[in-house]
């Protein structure tokens, strides 16, 4: 491959990591940077307010209202199950003392 190629090669990489690099970090702010601050909570407060924030607090009191059903730990069928894992030795292998010095 002539110099020319490799070089002109590097440029493209550099260029499409630069635009990815670029993307990811629309994305990444538009996900947890893209809400405008609308008020502040309060005067001594570090709080704000975020526009679409009431939607992730309507996801909160959702999931905080799921009540999970645990009786089934503690039914006499379940209880009956048997664990058939087989547990897997790998075999001991020992390396050189020192894996950085010279062969």
């Amino acid at each position: 491959m002539t110099r020319k190629r490799k070089n002109l090669l590097k440029s493209i990489s550099l260029i499409a990591v630069a635009v990815v690099l670029l993307l990811a970090g629309m994305i990444m702010g538009g996900i947890f940077g893209g809400g405008k601050v609308l008020a502040q909570a309060g005067a001594s407060s570090n709080a704000y307010v975020f526009e679409g924030g009431e939607s992730i607090l309507d996801m909160l009191n959702t999931l905080r209202s799921v009540k999970l059903d645990i009786s089934f730990f503690e039914d006499d069928i379940f209880r009956s199950l048997a664990d058939y894992s087989v547990e897997l030795t790998l075999p001991e292998t020992k390396g050189r003392k020192n894996p950085f010095a010279p062969f």
